[in-house]
């Protein structure tokens, strides 16, 4: 990244996007840096380009880019050879006027939209405003929808809660954690199986290293009864 520097400017800064990007900021100052200085826009965006070249997971970079756009910091649009990346309340580096481009909705909310004279805003060079109050709105709509996890009749046992335990704690310790969504996706799939064959699928992946949860083996499944097939990949 040899021209964020200049890009970036001051307003990056501030304890508001501080706040609001936490790790998003490695993708989008890579998003500030390729970004085109007179339009604020990148063509033809490819999430798996984007994930060799910073060494990032392909779903990482997918996730990040997406949740940067449900903060109001971009939008995307899918085109025939890749995405188009706008960058909302772009100002061209070379300018230094303040004019300000791909401004989301300047109308809905003036508070986000700072004065076009730099002399009677500070701010105004910066780039993809989100207001602390538009933050944290969103904070508490994501917190009223929160996803509660609970446990299937089949599986409320003693044994099962411990081996839950220790999947939780071996997938914190691959850096994959669970999520609250993947946790409640895994319990309904886990649900079909039963208390014995889960904790045998848990014990399963654990010995061998996977991220997933999949059918136990021939051996094990003949000591148990039947059951249908957990899908690949949850």
């Amino acid at each position: 990244m040899k021209r964020t520097w200049i890009t970036v400017k001051r307003g990056i800064l501030e304890p508001k996007h501080r706040f609001a990007l936490g790790e998003l900021i490695y993708l989008f100052m890579f998003i500030l840096d390729k970004t085109n200085w007179e339009s604020g826009v990148i063509e033809d965006w490819l999430d798996q380009g984007v994930s060799e070249e910073m060494e990032m997971p392909l779903s990482t970079v997918r996730y990040q880019r997406r949740k940067l756009e449900r903060l109001g910091y971009i939008t995307t649009e899918q085109k025939q050879h890749g995405i188009r990346v706008i960058v909302h309340n772009w100002t061209n580096p070379k300018e230094y006027t303040g004019t300000k481009y791909n401004v989301k909705n300047p109308s809905d909310n003036p508070s986000d939209n700072p004065s076009d004279n730099p002399s009677d805003n500070p701010s105004d060079n910066e780039q993809a405003l989100i207001s602390q109050s538009t933050y944290s709105q969103k904070s508490k709509i994501k917190n009223q929808n929160k996803i509660v996890i609970v446990f299937p009749e089949s599986l409320k046992t003693d044994e099962f809660f411990s081996a839950w335990e220790e999947w939780k704690q071996y997938r914190n310790q691959i850096r994959k954690k669970l999520t609250d969504m993947t946790q409640a996706k895994q319990l309904k799939q886990l649900e079909k199986f039963g208390s014995s064959i889960a904790i045998a699928m848990i014990e399963q992946s654990i010995a061998r290293g996977w991220q997933g949860l999949f059918e136990v083996s021939e051996e094990i499944q003949h000591k148990h009864k039947p059951e249908r097939r957990l899908p690949d990949g949850v």
